[in-house]
C-alpha cells in the first residue's frame, strides 16, 4: 500500500450542540447498517467538502476575513472565510439552520420552513450557491454563530485527503433541526458518553476491526463531554493548530501518534488542492457522513 499523493482538501463538520436534562447533547448521525454503505453503522458529525462558490461575494454583517482568519489562527484570510462559509452552507443545507441576521442585526427565526427546505435541496445539488440563497431573503451570515473546535488532517495513506475543521454550534432560538440525509443514515441527539459508551460496548462484541467511529470524531466527543453547557462550548479556548495523525508498527501492532502541525506545513500540502478547487466545484455525494479516517 502506498501513500496517497493527493494534497488534503479542505473540508467542514458541524457539532450541533444543546442543553438538555442529561447535561450537554451533540447531534451524532449514523450511518446506515446495509450491505454496500460506506462506514456502515459508524458514528459522524455532519461533514462536507469546501466549495469556491461558498464564500463569493459574501456578505457577514460587521465581521470580516481577518477576524474569521484570527478565530481559526490562520495566516490566509481568503482560505479562513471558506471554513466559515461552508460551515454556514452545511447547516442550512443538511440540517435546515439559517445562521444569518436581518437589518435589524438580530438572528433570524421567521425563515419559513418550506423556504429552509427548499433551499437545502437547491444546495445539495449545486444549483444555488450558499451567498445567492442569503440574499434572496436579504439576510447576511454570522460566523460568530459558529466555534472553531478542532481542525483534523487525515494521513497520506487515507483514501481522500481532508484538511477539516470541526465547528461547534448552538441551534438558533426559535430554529429547529430539519436534519436531511441523502445515503440513509440516522441522525439525533446524544451526550458524548452516551455516544462513546455505545461505541465501546459495540466494538467489544464486534473485536479491535469494528470502526464504529473515527479517531477525530471520538477526540471531539471526548473534549465535549466535561464541558456543562451549550453556552460554555461557545466560549471555551481551544487550540487550533492543525492535528495530523501518524501511523506507526510498534511490536507487531498497529498505533497511531497524533501531532500538532503548523499552518505552514499544512499551507504547502494544500497550496495545488486550492488551485485545482478554483476550476472544480464539486463536492461530495456523501454531505452528511464523514471525512475517512483511520482508526
Amino acid at each position: 500500500m502506498q501513500p496517497n499523493p493527493d494534497y488534503p482538501r479542505r473540508a467542514v463538520c458541524l457539532v450541533l450542540v444543546r442543553d438538555s436534562d442529561k447535561g450537554l447533547e451533540v447531534f451524532i448521525t449514523r450511518q446506515a447498517d446495509q450491505p454496500g454503505v460506506s462506514d456502515r453503522n459508524r458514528f459522524a458529525f455532519p461533514f462536507s467538502a469546501v466549495r469556491p462558490e461558498d464564500s463569493r461575494q459574501l456578505s457577514m454583517g460587521d465581521w470580516t476575513s481577518d477576524r474569521c482568519a484570527r478565530a481559526l489562527r490562520l495566516n490566509r484570510s481568503g482560505r479562513a472565510v471558506a471554513f466559515f462559509a461552508a460551515a454556514g452552507r452545511l447547516a442550512l443545507q443538511n440540517m435546515g439552520i439559517a445562521l444569518a441576521e436581518g437589518h435589524d442585526l438580530r438572528v433570524v427565526t421567521d425563515i419559513e420552513p418550506q423556504f429552509l427546505k427548499t433551499a437545502g435541496k437547491k444546495l445539495r445539488d449545486h444549483q444555488v450557491s450558499f451567498p445567492s440563497v442569503l440574499r434572496s431573503r436579504d439576510v447576511e451570515f454570522r460566523p460568530d454563530l459558529i466555534k472553531p473546535w478542532m481542525r483534523w488532517v487525515n494521513t497520506p495513506w487515507q483514501l481522500r485527503r481532508y484538511d477539516t475543521v470541526y465547528f461547534v454550534c448552538v441551534v438558533p432560538p426559535g430554529q429547529h433541526v430539519d436534519f436531511v440525509s441523502i445515503n440513509q443514515s440516522w441522525g439525533g441527539w446524544m451526550t458524548p458518553q452516551e455516544i462513546l459508551d455505545a461505541v465501546d460496548l459495540w466494538e467489544e462484541g464486534h473485536g479491535a476491526s469494528a470502526q464504529f467511529i473515527s479517531v477525530s470524531t471520538r477526540l471531539v466527543l471526548e473534549s465535549l463531554r466535561t464541558v456543562p453547557s451549550a453556552a460554555a462550548s461557545m466560549l471555551k479556548i481551544r487550540d487550533l493548530r492543525p492535528l495530523q495523525p501518524t501511523v506507526l508498527q510498534h511490536g507487531g501492532e498497529w498505533h497511531i501518534s497524533i501531532e500538532h502541525q503548523t499552518d505552514h506545513a499544512i499551507d504547502e500540502l494544500s497550496q495545488l488542492t486550492t488551485e485545482n478547487e478554483e476550476e472544480d466545484p464539486t463536492t461530495l455525494s456523501e454531505s452528511e457522513s464523514e471525512p475517512p479516517e483511520e482508526e
